[in-house]
């Protein structure tokens, strides 16, 4: 909470689920108001490890429920790692992801991980696309590396992280 009163000025709200489930499936952790006094909805994730990208789950339940990654309502999404965090804008991805039809151009792989080539805004794109097994269904997301952002016009701004 220290890095978002850094950044904002403020100090966040951190979403009770449940009183509050239905924030939950709009993808959003916690609120807090910037300077001006406007809020900015956070979505949060931590990887433990930094692979120097972000996974984003497309789908949830494939191929029947969307994931977070199209479904967020948050303003900001703050990436967490052990030495860094990365903050990054969530309605650019939902809006690059969408338009461009990202959940009718997946299908279900056969391992764990495969590079699978996608159309966005006329280009075609290599991303990996990891598939979790749960005990009845699969989710997919697709690993999206700090070049892709850049070509894909993602705006996103990394903070080390320091004792």
């Amino acid at each position: 909470d220290k890095l978002y009163f850094k950044l904002f000025g403020n100090k966040p709200y951190r979403i009770d689920y449940e009183k509050y489930p239905n924030v939950q499936r709009e993808d959003i952790d916690l609120v807090i108001k910037n300077k001006e006094g406007n809020p900015i909805k956070i979505s949060e994730k931590y990887r433990p490890i930094d692979y120097n990208d972000i996974l984003l789950e497309v789908y949830s339940v494939f191929p029947n429920k969307i994931g977070w990654a199209l479904e967020s309502k948050a303003d900001i999404l703050t990436y967490w790692f052990p030495n860094r965090v990365i903050i990054l804008d969530i309605p650019k991805i939902v809006d690059i992801f969408e338009s461009n039809e990202i959940t009718k151009q997946m299908h279900i792989i056969d391992s764990g991980k495969e590079l699978c080539s996608f159309i966005i805004n006329h280009k075609t794109y290599y991303f990996w696309v990891v598939r979790a097994r749960n005990d009845t269904y699969y989710s997919l997301s697709v690993v999206l590396k700090f070049e892709h952002l850049d070509k894909l016009g993602i705006n996103y701004r990394v903070i080390p992280l320091t004792e």
